[in-house]
């Protein structure tokens, strides 16, 4: 009895003398993750991998082997403009408020934040995105609202065949600091879409892509396609591609006569 007497007295000392545990008050305010620094990394990585979307874009919009491909890094730039000064910090700043309104992981409150987000967020993000896309190529504001509605109803469709089960786990499973992450992963093949509508490249594809003539009236189009250094790229790509195709018919050709050559007596 003794020794568990001086047991428990030298724990009781203890404990008065260890400084009280300090209190994480960070879980407490809803919007503890939208500090600067942290602003700044979403931005850097939003950067790097709409970057990586639009390359893509561009690579399959020339439908060339890599290497030929022309890249246009001034219609790239434009997206990662857009993409670290409008999109981090309205993305950001949104799901913070969708946590802040519908707390909790409950099937009502993740059910919520998805009708909100497809609906209300969805409209205005894409709305913003064509618009400031128009913008930074030079286009009024009357172009910049054509090309939203020119645009906004097609990509809407495609976008809620995508980004409500998308949403659905990434508000079920993923904190909230977090979820603009699984949304830029998510984003690179999107954005790669995303690209090619803003830039108004969605009229063709790499499988038509021969056919096209390099003075048809819709190359340079101020409504549909994007600015004269787009339009110099689709030329030169148009002429690799036809180069390709007149060496293949002459090598044909070649081969043709050759044959023929041998079975004369």
């Amino acid at each position: 009895m003794l020794l568990l007497f001086l047991s428990l007295s030298l724990l009781t000392m203890t404990a008065a003398e260890s400084p009280p545990a300090p209190v994480d008050t960070t879980s407490l305010q809803p919007h503890h993750y939208d500090t600067v620094s942290g602003l700044m990394s979403k931005a850097a990585m939003s950067g790097v991998l709409w970057t990586v979307g639009d390359l893509v874009a561009q690579k399959v919009e020339q439908g060339l082997p890599f290497m030929e491909v022309r890249f246009s890094l001034t219609r790239t730039l434009r997206l990662v403009v857009y993409a670290v000064f409008v999109f981090t910090p309205l993305v950001s700043g949104w799901y913070a408020l969708l946590a802040y309104w519908f707390p909790g992981t409950s099937i009502t409150a993740v059910l919520e934040r998805t009708l909100l987000d497809q609906t209300v967020f969805a409209t205005f993000i894409l709305s913003m995105l064509f618009f400031c896309i128009a913008l930074l190529e030079g286009r009024t504001v009357n172009e910049a609202v054509r090309r939203i509605k020119t645009n906004l109803s097609d990509t809407l469709r495609v976008n809620w065949m995508i980004w409500p089960v998308v949403q659905i786990v990434n508000f079920s499973f993923v904190p909230v600091d977090s979820q603009l992450l699984v949304v830029n992963i998510v984003n690179i093949p999107w954005t790669a879409y995303l690209a090619m509508r803003a830039n108004g490249s969605s009229s063709y594809n790499s499988a038509d892509f021969h056919q096209l003539d390099p003075d048809d009236d819709f190359i340079g189009d101020a409504d549909v396609a994007g600015d004269d250094d787009d339009d110099s790229l689709l030329r030169s790509s148009w002429d690799a591609r036809q180069d390709r195709l007149d060496a293949h018919i002459t090598s044909t050709t070649i081969d043709d006569d050759d044959d023929q050559l041998e079975d004369l007596p």
